[in-house]
């Protein structure tokens, strides 16, 4: 399961997230090439929306974490990243 993105978007090196599957925490760990804000959306594979983050990021390798809620069933989830620009990333992730 693919779980990192090489140049997603001008501005952003590599974007990784883990572990996949999880069960308590995710990290999504970004190559930041310069300072912008990053919109984090979680939504089961039903299509509800179960969280959403703004993030901002510095010039580094930057590594957030996710804060997964604990009472998350186990099954499927998506990951939608997005910048000023759109969106920058996918990942389909599985909770144990």
């Amino acid at each position: 399961m693919e779980t990192a993105i090489q140049n997603p978007a001008e501005g952003i090196g590599k974007m990784e997230v883990m572990p996949n599957p999880f069960s308590e925490k995710l990290f999504l760990k970004v190559d930041v090439e310069k300072s912008q804000n990053l919109k984090l959306t979680l939504w089961a594979i039903s299509g509800i929306q179960v969280s959403q983050k703004t993030i901002h990021l510095q010039i580094v390798n930057f590594s957030v974490d996710l804060d997964v809620k604990e009472h998350l069933v186990a099954g499927a989830y998506f990951l939608k990243v997005e910048n000023g620009s759109g969106s920058i990333g996918y990942f389909k992730l599985i909770k144990e």
